[in-house]
């Protein structure tokens, strides 16, 4: 939230990237929210349901280095259950905009 006297009244849905792998939600989720806190807007971060990873580490590492290693070179993989938070989060925020003082 921006600091009082600071709100534009507008609102923003973060969603980090990740491949759908993991949600980088530090570098590109919480530190994207403070910048645009302090710039006024209502900020939110999206942990959205990733796919389905490996739990043994070598094999994960050797998931994520694929994944980087084609980045630009075709498309993700979709994941309709992230697709499903990011609409669950924009209901949220417009059903509360009025508690959050936000214009829908």
């Amino acid at each position: 939230m921006p600091k009082a006297g600071k709100a534009n009244g507008k609102a923003v849905i973060v969603v980090p990237g990740g491949g759908y792998q993991f949600v980088s939600i530090e570098q590109e989720g919480f530190r994207v929210a403070d910048a645009l806190a302090a710039e006024g807007y209502t900020a939110f971060v999206l942990k959205y349901r990733t796919l389905e990873t490996p739990r043994d580490t070598a094999s994960y590492m050797a998931g994520v280095a694929k994944l980087f290693a084609n980045l630009g070179k075709g498309e993700l993989t979709d994941n309709p259950p992230a697709v499903d938070d990011l609409a669950s989060a924009l209901k949220l925020v417009h059903d509360r905009a009025a508690t959050w003082q936000l214009d829908p």
